[in-house]
């Protein structure tokens, strides 16, 4: 007799055989690792639709030159104009004021100005505008100027920019630069190769999504730091202020160098920044319960927190104010700077900013001026209490027009056939902005404005 057949082979579940039709086959579990890559996929592929959506939803705000447009793209800054005989600017970072002519006569001084939001700002009120019209005073109007300047840019964008200008051979290059340091590294994607390590760059690029910046305003901001409005940069993170400061000293050797190789008369001007801004963001205090009376003004309440925190930024900044109250000018300005430079959020050129532009300037054998001490020298007390500025970075017209002033002075030393600014300084006005005419700052571009030339800096005087 022969022995039943078995309906369901033994192979059946051993990967030996197939399995007969109707018969369910029994799943094969998927290991560890495929697991995470599915997880990883599905992950990346949620956040990229949020992020697509949120870029589609913000995408009109965004048109018409916001403050970093364009910075992640390789294209040059500059773009020929055949109708207009020059070069204007390719991306909207820059003003309408960028303009490098084709030729230039050999009578005409063609100045290049460089820098953040400080040379950007738009006559008559800016330092580049004001230095303009001292040179175009002494040169009896031979003078062609090349204003470079875009807002929120720090030495990394600087510097692809003046190699740029440079190839056109300006006759005087000067340099306004240090406070966009820290932001310009948070916001452009051209500088998060600075955060060392995977880790760090990946958390870099996070760091510039939206997605990242819905959950952060979400969850609130670090609660290990004093926050104040206006915050833009965040506080530093570990080690990430050596690096920084070390591409910054980079990039200034690479414009010294060459700028000094095109001939070009080279100036920089030393930064100078609102000592009375308060920090916008502090370490702990080790005694949080003296910060609230110090804040509230309680008679001695700022001098007990000022003597009970020696590393947090707040606590030097309300030092500086009592010793300033009381007439101490010299405490008042070593505590207000060591104010400035212990804010973890960092929008104004610290110390090291100002030290690392002297030594590189010095040991390439070029020109500073420092605007910081010309502000303290003219007007002492007036600066330190914030009268000369009208936000934690810029100046007013008066402050800057204190700046072109020490500028023309340097650069008459090496620009041959400057005359002393003495010389004609009897035909300036004695107040308010040195004078312009309107040949020298012409918008241009296709997008230039037909109207509003003479325009202050969006922040507003005071």
């Amino acid at each position: 007799m022969r022995e039943p057949t078995d309906p369901i082979p033994r192979s059946l579940g051993d990967g030996s055989g197939p399995s007969p039709v109707g018969v369910a086959a029994e799943r094969v579990p998927l290991s560890t690792s495929r697991r995470l890559v599915f997880a990883l996929l599905t992950t990346v592929l949620f956040f990229g639709l949020i992020e697509l959506a949120m870029a589609a939803a913000s995408a009109p705000m965004s048109d018409g030159g916001a403050l970093l447009v364009g910075n992640h793209l390789g294209a040059p800054y500059l773009v020929h104009s055949d109708g207009e005989a020059g070069w204007v600017r390719a991306r909207q970072e820059l003003t309408p004021m960028t303009f490098v002519p084709d030729a230039v006569s050999d009578r005409d001084l063609h100045v290049a100005f460089f820098g953040g939001s400080t040379m950007a700002t738009l006559p008559p009120e800016g330092p580049a505008w004001q230095l303009g019209g001292l040179l175009d005073v002494a040169t009896e109007g031979h003078v062609v100027l090349t204003n470079a300047g875009a807002a929120g840019f720090g030495s990394n964008r600087i510097r692809s920019l003046m190699d740029e200008v440079l190839g056109h051979s300006p006759d005087v290059v000067v340099l306004y630069t240090g406070h966009n340091e820290f932001m310009e590294a948070r916001h452009s994607s051209q500088t998060l190769d600075v955060r060392r390590g995977g880790l760090r760059q990946l958390r870099g690029a996070l760091e510039g999504t939206g997605t990242w910046q819905l959950l952060q305003g979400m969850l609130g901001g670090p609660p290990d730091h004093h926050k104040g409005p206006g915050s833009p940069t965040g506080p530093l993170d570990p080690g990430e202020e050596p690096l920084l400061l070390a591409r910054f000293r980079d990039n200034l050797e690479h414009m010294g160098r060459a700028a000094k190789a095109s001939g070009a008369a080279v100036l920089w001007i030393l930064p100078a920044s609102n000592l009375s801004s308060p920090p916008l963001a502090s370490l702990p205090p080790p005694e949080p319960e003296l910060r609230g009376p110090a804040l509230a003004g309680e008679p001695g309440a700022r001098a007990a927190y000022a003597a009970s925190a020696p590393d947090v930024a707040e606590a030097w900044f309300w030092t500086g104010q009592v010793a300033l109250a009381r007439g101490d000018r010299g405490t008042a300005l070593s505590a207000l700077r060591r104010a400035r430079d212990l804010d973890q959020d960092v929008v104004r050129a610290k110390t090291a900013h100002r030290q690392i532009l002297a030594e590189v300037a010095a040991n390439l054998g070029i020109r500073t001026v420092d605007a910081e001490e010309a502000l303290l020298a003219r007007t002492g007390e007036r600066y330190l209490k914030g009268g000369l500025t009208f936000d934690a970075m810029h100046l007013t017209a008066e402050g800057y027009r204190i700046v072109a002033e020490i500028a023309y002075d340097a650069l008459q030393q090496d620009v041959p056939g400057l005359p002393p600014r003495r010389s004609f300084a009897g035909s300036l006005p004695a107040r308010g902005p040195v004078p312009i005419r309107d040949a020298l700052c012409v918008p241009h571009g296709p997008e230039a404005p037909t109207d509003g030339l003479r325009v202050r800096h969006p922040g507003g005087q005071r």
